[in-house]
């Protein structure tokens, strides 16, 4: 948090309650934070500018938007490839974009191997030959990562 005049409020807050409703005619969302006040420099109803930090969730599975399908109703589903290498579909949350990939909540595990690319050539039941993609090479042979 900081004060008008620029310089950093000493004391770190805690996120409390995020509204879930946007303004649409100012853009804003209203956040309510509690921070600690020792100095008495913080009266009730004050507005601020702060920087949030997020949380981190290490063990994340984010997809790029070409590997999720959604059907009429709005469920997301990824194709993976199965035991036998058939193709399933499996129902997935995506709930969150970061940038053009989605960030999977639910419905996948380390390890499953998600369908990237041929989505015209499958459908579930079918048994594929995977190509398992190298990461690394091909950042090192493009010098950016497919996603």
């Amino acid at each position: 948090m900081k004060y008008d005049d620029g310089t950093t409020y000493a004391h770190e807050g805690r996120l409390t309650f995020t509204d879930v409703t946007v303004n649409e005619t100012t853009g804003t969302v209203n956040l309510r934070a509690v921070f600690p006040n020792p100095d008495k420099v913080l009266l009730p109803g004050l507005y601020v500018r702060a920087q949030l930090i997020e949380g981190i969730r290490p063990d994340s599975i984010v997809l790029p938007m070409q590997c999720v399908m959604r059907d009429a109703k709005g469920n997301a589903s990824v194709y993976v490839v199965g035991e036998g290498n058939k193709i399933e579909a499996r129902p997935v949350v995506a709930t969150r974009t970061i940038g053009t990939n989605w960030l999977i909540d639910s419905g996948l595990k380390n390890g499953d191997r998600v369908v990237f690319q041929g989505f015209q050539r499958i459908r579930p039941g079918a048994v594929v030959t995977p190509k398992e993609m190298d990461l690394a090479k091909s950042i090192a042979e493009t010098g950016k990562p497919l996603f």
